[in-house]
């Protein structure tokens, strides 16, 4: 006598699939807590990341460079304007995604025991 076994992985993958969305606002949350200032970390698709112009800069930091005026003036962080260009002195790197991220694997692990619960 013989038997016949048949594999339907669906509902597994689909169970491990739905589970990567709770860790990815899981990652996010953490994110948001390391993010300086007015930086929000958001879920973006499959991903997790900052739509802030700034967030890059803050990640990495920056090398000193001169800041060129765009149009007859420069607008400073201050209030005040500057007619020439400005040179700034760089900015240390303040990482925020990098090291929520280095947290996805425990997150999605958490996730996924918890989606296989009950089966």
């Amino acid at each position: 006598m013989s038997a016949i076994v048949i594999w339907r992985p669906e509902p597994l993958t689909a169970r491990l699939m739905a589970a990567a969305s709770p860790a990815r606002s899981d990652v996010a949350r953490l994110a948001n807590m390391r993010a300086p200032g007015s930086i929000k970390v958001q879920v973006l698709g499959e991903s997790v990341g900052t739509l802030h112009p700034a967030g890059l800069f803050h990640e990495f930091g920056t090398k000193p460079h001169t800041i060129e005026p765009k149009g007859k003036v420069l607008k400073l962080a201050d209030g005040g304007f500057v007619s020439g260009p400005v040179k700034h002195p760089g900015m240390k790197a303040t990482p925020f995604l990098r090291p929520a991220k280095e947290l996805w694997p425990t997150a999605y692990r958490r996730q996924a025991m918890g989606a296989f619960r009950g089966i």
